[in-house]
């Protein structure tokens, strides 16, 4: 389980100048007491600013994509959120405990929060993310007067997230597959990700019959390990499986590049195209295998990939009906929490799997957390990605409209 714990004040604020804003050794005695013996998951900012380094009786897991020193004994250091997740998969319990950053990152991924509330304003730089009342349930509070150590009011309050409202989109989710699939199965391309993992439960919750396909190019999933995965939401949810090679299929259907003129293309043409192929025949790979048995076949995008068309046409963007079209990425990460997907899944790093080694967000260049947030908020607070998004939502109006036809005009012809 991922836990929070951070002091704020009256206005959500944790710092400034990368200090506490306020010095309560009771609140430092706490944390002490909560977190020791865990794993904790910093940011570099966060790191740097210990007093003691690394914190004892705690295994240190530092984040961060620029750091280059040397670190003790006690520390680790990872490159994204996904790999100090990953590094706690066998903990009970890890704590996130900052900074900034790191605190916006995990609070979709947390279900409890440790704070401490400073009956107080500061001036500040950084800030806690706001906790919705619609999400978070106060579970205790521990109110604490000022004294001689203390100069301010505070208070140790418990969080735990809200199920009911997953429970509630579930409920709603699961009633709109039953009304769309009208009796009828259906078959789920499975390559061992959270989004098909999501709508397969989500299909199974629904009393629907599942078909998965997994369908890999010679021994990529195996290489990456998503077959791994797959198998292990499969054999723990008693899934009915089938596995095609499409191997052949897609060395078939590739153009050899000496057989066309390539001499105008990119190079980055050039690898997508060869690369679109796999969604492609894997799409024609399920509906053969849905229509064969009247079966329907359902899509795994979510609506961060719809908003910025990271699909591929006629492949992995086709389906009969999709239960997360309009979920962001922080809302699959939910229901994944809530109907208890293996956490290998939920952890790893998000791939199309169109080449071995690629991941979703280095494809892209922006994170689904800023993604959800522009869906979501209109902005993700930098103009620089807010412009990349927009680039890429204009790319992908061909994706997303409907086909355009011509529209005769009456004539005699």
């Amino acid at each position: 389980m991922i836990s929070i714990i951070a002091a704020i004040d009256q206005n959500n604020a944790i710092g400034l100048n990368n200090r506490l804003l306020c010095h309560l050794p009771n609140d430092l005695k706490n944390f002490k007491q909560i977190t020791s013996g865990h794993s904790v998951i910093m940011g570099r900012c966060t790191y740097e600013s210990l007093p003691v380094k690394p914190l004892p009786n705690r295994n240190n897991i530092i984040v961060s994509k620029s750091f280059t020193g040397n670190l003790p004994a006690g520390c680790n250091l990872t490159r994204s959120i996904e790999e100090a997740v990953e590094l706690c998969n066998n903990e009970k319990e890890c704590f996130v405990i900052g900074g900034a950053q790191i605190y916006r990152q995990m609070l979709p991924l947390a279900q409890k929060l440790y704070i401490t509330r400073v009956q107080d304003s500061f001036q500040a730089d950084a800030w806690f993310p706001e906790i919705n009342d619609s999400e978070w349930q106060l579970q205790s509070i521990v109110h604490n007067k000022p004294d001689d150590k203390h100069a301010c009011a505070y208070s140790f309050e418990v969080y735990t997230r809200v199920e009911n409202s997953v429970a509630n989109l579930i409920d709603q989710i699961t009633a709109w597959i039953i009304e769309k699939t009208q009796g009828k199965g259906v078959v789920i391309g499975m390559s061992g990700g959270i989004d098909c993992s999501v709508v397969a439960c989500l299909c199974r919750l629904a009393n629907v019959d599942v078909h998965l396909v997994m369908m890999p190019y010679g021994d990529d999933m195996r290489n990456t390990k998503s077959l791994n995965h797959a198998m292990e939401l499969i054999e723990k949810f008693n899934f009915v499986y089938h596995i095609f090679d499409i191997k052949p299929a897609v060395d078939a259907l590739t153009i050899p590049l000496e057989s066309i003129d390539c001499s105008k293309k990119s190079s980055t043409n050039i690898k997508l195209a060869h690369a679109n192929i796999r969604p492609r025949v894997r799409m024609s790979y399920l509906y053969q295998f849905a229509q064969i048995n009247s079966r329907l076949v359902a899509g795994t995008g979510n609506l961060a990939e719809r908003t910025v068309g990271y699909f591929t046409k006629w492949g992995d963007g086709a389906c009969d009906l999709n239960p997360i079209a309009m979920l962001t990425k922080k809302e699959v990460y939910a229901l994944a929490q809530f109907l208890e997907i293996p956490d290998s899944i939920i952890n790893k790093k998000p791939s199309a799997g169109l080449w071995e080694g690629q991941t979703d967000e280095e494809e892209l260049g922006i994170t689904y957390e800023q993604i959800d947030s522009y869906i979501t908020n209109g902005t993700t607070g930098t103009p620089e990605t807010d412009s990349m998004i927009e680039n890429r939502i204009k790319m992908a109006e061909h994706k997303n409209n409907k086909i355009p036809y011509f529209l005769k005009k009456n004539c005699n012809c």
